[in-house]
């Protein structure tokens, strides 16, 4: 699950996705999504912006 969500950050570079796109792409559940964005933004590979509704991810610079 991680792979696929960094991989459709780094086709997507400078455009942050939100966690429903990311979602419907992969075909997956909101939770198991939500633990992979978790997971990947806890070892600093994607930062988040906003809150709520409005919440987007996209690569951390390296």
């Amino acid at each position: 699950m991680q792979d696929a969500i960094l991989r459709m950050l780094a086709e997507r570079v400078g455009e942050p996705i939100g966690a429903r796109e990311m979602r419907i792409a992969v075909g997956s559940s909101a939770g198991t999504v939500g633990r992979a964005l978790a997971a990947l933004q806890a070892d600093g590979l994607i930062v988040r912006e906003g809150k709520g509704k409005g919440t987007r991810y996209q690569l951390a610079r390296q």
